[in-house]
């Protein structure tokens, strides 16, 4: 099969599947066992053991929405939102500007949590999460500016496949650019309707 972005490798054959073909465990949230190899992993004594990190958990087939993008711009995208330009029309960095000038309407909520911190994603329905951003207000590195994310889509696949919560440190979620550096106070901010 050729590699293109819609398809994943599998962590027990190595092959490289589309995501239609692919499992992802309910508990850790890892995609990478295709449902032919799934099948080999269920039926041995480690029963639904993640190949990856050995967590324990029920296999349910990948959903991707449609329109959702996995060429270019996919759902793992870590560009860093320009929040600074001030001609920007991108619905995202209106909404993260608003966030962060206090400016915000109260027909919405935010939930934050720190680095290092957990996010319950049981305390907010997943229908009136709007958007996800993962970064600092004062990136010591790019001149004390604001340097974030979005993980929307990353936070709505983690509470698709019932994860309870999120660890803030959880590279294998929220991964960030290598320019991200660890001595910022990095936050995870999540806009929801009221």
């Amino acid at each position: 099969m050729a590699l293109t972005n819609s398809n994943f490798k599998c962590s027990v054959c190595l092959e490289y599947i589309h995501h239609s073909n692919m499992k992802i465990n309910n508990v850790c949230g890892h995609a990478n066992v295709c449902g032919h190899c799934l099948w080999f992993i269920a039926s041995e004594a480690e029963g639904g053991q993640c190949p990856v990190c050995r967590t324990f958990g029920n296999y349910i087939s990948v959903y991707i929405e449609p329109g959702t993008r996995l060429d270019g711009d996919d759902i793992f995208d870590n560009k860093i939102l320009d929040i600074t330009s001030s001609n920007s029309y991108d619905p995202r960095v209106i909404k993260l500007n608003e966030i962060l000038d206090g400016t915000l309407s109260d027909n919405y909520k935010i939930i934050t949590e720190k680095q290092g911190g957990l996010m319950m994603l049981n305390t907010f329905e997943n229908n009136s999460m709007i958007m996800a951003f993962y970064g600092t207000e004062s990136d010591i590195y790019n001149n004390y500016k604001p340097t974030f994310i979005d993980v929307t889509c990353r936070i709505k696949l983690a509470m698709n496949v019932k994860r309870s919560s999120i660890e803030i440190r959880d590279d294998k979620l929220l991964c960030a650019p290598l320019t991200f550096k660890k001595d910022c106070d990095w936050i995870l901010i999540i806009l929801c309707s009221t």
